[in-house]
């Protein structure tokens, strides 16, 4: 059985989507798919104060590597304090996760740009996920992203958007997507086809979304199991240092 890593997860509460995302629930899923390793978060992070939902995700995932803790913050409450961004990988955190529409700001935002310049400066850049919604963000994105020496990574891209993602992709060589939403039939095989199965992530979104409606679409994908070995587990492994 290959080893899968789930590059997006999430818990507690989301009352823009009436979602209470409890932590049973995940690891209840994660033993059930038989997922190794999730990255995940607190929302209260996303919605309300970044340092207190880091806290807890740091707090909540410990030290054993089962559940892999990922930052979060707003530029909307940047002010040019370096210090908690670059405090981020020595406290153990293995990506910062942003979400634009959640929180109301556009991808190509002045002062989203000077964190990830903070960001980029630090000897070895954490990865960088982005949420995705509509058409236009990846390409805002890249204006300001585009010179980012750590991994970027697309989250929620829907099949609706795949062209605008394999344009972005062919352009910069350090970005990846993960899958979560690329549920159409063919559009695994596509990007895979366009960019190199090495650029996918296995992500489900859980326990939001099912866990096993992305598995069965990865499964009857097409890809030879060596993709597939990669897709789900082998390139997260490699990008997270595992």
């Amino acid at each position: 059985m290959h080893q899968i890593i789930d590059i997006n997860t999430l818990f507690g509460s989301l009352p823009a989507l009436n979602a209470d995302l409890t932590l049973d629930d995940l690891q209840t899923l994660m033993e059930k798919h038989s997922i190794s390793r999730a990255c995940t978060l607190s929302t209260v992070g996303i919605l309300m104060d970044a340092g207190v939902g880091n806290a807890q995700t740091r707090v909540t995932c410990g030290d054993e590597g089962v559940l892999v803790p990922v930052a979060t913050c707003s530029p909307n409450s940047y002010f040019g304090d370096p210090s908690p961004l670059l405090a981020m990988s020595e406290a153990g955190f293995k990506a910062v996760r942003f979400f634009p529409d959640l929180q109301h700001w556009p991808a190509d935002y002045a002062p989203f740009a000077d964190m990830l310049d903070v960001l980029n400066s630090s000897p070895r850049p954490l990865p960088v996920m982005v949420d995705i919604l509509t058409p236009g963000q990846m390409t805002r994105l890249a204006k300001v992203a585009g010179s980012y020496k750590g991994a970027v990574i697309l989250a929620h891209v829907t099949p609706g958007l795949l062209a605008e993602a394999a344009a972005v992709l062919r352009h910069h060589n350090g970005w990846m997507i993960e899958t979560s939403h690329i549920l159409a039939p063919g559009s695994i095989g596509y990007l895979a086809g366009m960019v190199g199965d090495e650029r996918l992530l296995f992500g489900s979104g859980a326990p939001l979304r099912s866990v096993a409606g992305t598995l069965q679409t990865l499964q009857y994908s097409g890809l030879p199991d060596a993709s597939l070995e990669r897709v789900l587990g082998g390139n997260a492994a490699r990008l997270l240092g595992f």
